[in-house]
């Protein structure tokens, strides 16, 4: 299968120079994320910020950059005529929906505490992560200690349980999938959690993926008969990534627009053009919107 066509189109969207400053400037005033973060200062403590919520919702955004750079890689090593293997495209679409996943946990909300509760269980689970990291230094975890026991302190008001700030990025996944397949019309009876069990198999080099969904490219040696360097992304499984990232890129995209202040025919535009662009190859008719 000829991929260039496939991944320009793709990397022109992952290039898109409006839609990055857009998810970089500041939100306009009068936007719903502007009016969400009125009078933020009142829940600055020692260890919240006064602009707590603006930091926030200025890291969805740059998680959504994230995402955006993933697929600039996939599309640029379709251009470039490389073989497009099952095992990094799996890692590189999961990883873009991961992150796509942490900005819709962040904007979501449309309520000031919730959103900024969201943003502490999401900080206390990172000092949670670097506290397991530096527990063989001394030095570097009595530092991580002291900075997550302030978190801890800081999180009290909000009531955020042990539960509620185990948070994964595998969960994050399944529910943005989720809100995203449920506004598509198209898309009944698909789960988000078998699309992360269908992109980690590809991932992590599984038998499921690599037999189910990749074409092998070269028949070698060795006690399985194959080599697994050859491993080439089949149409399939192209499109089946498709199915799962274009909703979940198209409804986060346009929240986050939306919410700073973007005009609706403008956002309606680019995701008409951003649709058209990551439509599979050989689709004349992309999916449509719900609402």
């Amino acid at each position: 299968m000829d991929w260039s066509d496939a991944g320009q189109r793709l990397l022109t969207q992952a290039n898109d120079t409006n839609l990055r400053v857009h998810l970089a400037m500041p939100f306009a005033a009068g936007s719903p994320f502007q009016q969400i973060a009125a009078g933020q200062e009142r829940f600055a403590t020692d260890t919240i910020a006064p602009n707590a919520i603006t930091d926030a919702i200025a890291s969805a955004g740059a998680s959504i950059i994230a995402a955006l750079d993933c697929l600039r890689a996939l599309g640029a090593s379709m251009v470039a005529g490389d073989p497009v293997y099952g095992f990094a495209a799996g890692s590189l679409v999961r990883s873009a929906i991961e992150s796509l996943g942490r900005a819709w946990y962040l904007i979501e909300p449309n309520d000031a505490e919730e959103l900024l509760s969201r943003w502490m269980r999401l900080r206390l689970a990172n000092s949670e992560n670097a506290l397991k990291e530096r527990i063989k230094n001394p030095d570097d975890f009595a530092r991580a200690k002291a900075t997550h026991d302030q978190l801890l302190a800081a999180a009290a008001p909000f009531g955020i349980s042990k539960k509620d700030r185990a948070i994964s990025f595998g969960r994050l996944f399944i529910d943005v999938v989720d809100m995203a397949f449920a506004r598509m019309r198209s898309l009944e009876g698909h789960s988000g959690s078998t699309e992360y069990s269908f992109l980690s198999s590809l991932a992590h080099g599984e038998d499921s993926g690599h037999h189910q969904m990749s074409e092998v490219l070269v028949r070698g040696g060795g006690a399985y008969g194959l080599n697994l360097v050859q491993f080439g992304l089949s149409g399939d499984a192209y499109a089946r990534c498709l199915i799962v990232l274009v909703p979940t890129y198209l409804n986060v995209v346009a929240h986050y627009l939306l919410g700073a202040g973007a005009q609706r025919p403008e956002v309606e535009e680019w995701w008409a053009t951003a649709m058209e662009a990551l439509k599979r190859p050989g689709a004349t008719q992309p999916p449509h919107p719900s609402g």
